[in-house]
Formats: C-alpha cells, structure tokens, sequence
C-alpha cells in the first residue's frame, strides 16, 4: 500500500511476506517518468525517495524470490531456495459481538476452523476467504475458535 504523507510516501507491505514493488513517478512539467523497485518486507514501512509534487503509481507487485508463489528463477533453478513452511495471512478478530475472519493478503485463501464445543469436543469447518476479504464467523453452539489450517484456494 502507498501511504501518502506531508512531505513524502511511503510503501507499507500488509501481507506477511516479502513483496516487490515497482512505483513509477511523474511530475508535471517533466516528459520523463521515474520508474523505482523497492523489496519491501513484511510489516516494515519503507520511506520512498520522491520528494515534492508529482504523482507515483504502482505499476508492479510480486512476491519476492523464495517465497510461495514467487517467480522462478529459469537459468539457474538450483539457486531456488528451499520452500519455507506458508505465512499465515488470515486472522480471527472479534468485532463488538462477533468473530470476524480477516485475510490481510491478496489472493483466495482456503480456511479450516475448528470450533470447540462446551463438552470438549471440536467440529471442523472449511471456508473460502477471497483476497482482502471478511467475513463472520458464526458460533454454531461453540465455545471456542480457532484456525485449525489455511492454504490456497484451488482453481
């Protein structure tokens, strides 16, 4: 995400992976655009040298080498790092009197959640949570939630 400020920008990764991040930068007056890569990792805002009027876009976004759904590296596969274990994106947060299931990224998620009953015993259940997505969870009689799996969605 681009955040405006007073004097500057700034890229803010609200995914729980690395992204990389093209911004393309134009001023009036100026024929020329600036194009810029940033690697911006997760939670870390990165300060974005453009200074004074003009106006920036994002042009690109993926992830960065080595993490799920990167790139591949075609002329030297072996420099691919070894697959390290899925960030979790989705998060279950209560709203007033709800629980609401949040996906902080930008691609579908499959979620399992594993609901506790009063007696002990748990019940699973499979939802779909598309990209920046919301959606309330239900208590359906249970004492407790949790995510119990999260992976991508098929199709």
């Amino acid at each position: 995400m681009l955040v405006p400020a007073r004097a500057a920008e700034t890229l803010v990764n609200q995914c729980n992976a690395c992204r990389n991040v093209t911004l393309l930068r134009g001023r009036s007056g100026n024929a020329n655009p600036t194009q810029r890569s940033f690697t911006v990792h997760p939670g870390i805002p990165v300060a974005v040298p453009f200074k004074g009027t003009g106006r920036s876009r994002k042009i690109s976004e993926s992830p960065c080498e080595g993490t799920p759904d990167a790139p591949v590296n075609i002329v030297n596969p072996a420099a691919q790092a070894a697959a390290e274990p899925e960030p979790v994106y989705v998060k279950l947060f209560r709203v007033q009197d709800r629980v609401m299931m949040l996906n902080g990224c930008y691609i579908c998620r499959k979620i399992t959640v594993a609901r506790t009953g009063p007696g002990g015993g748990e019940a699973r259940m499979s939802y779909d949570l598309k990209g920046k997505g919301s959606l309330p969870l239900e208590a359906l009689g249970a004492a407790g939630a949790r995510i119990a799996g999260e992976g991508r969605c098929e199709g």
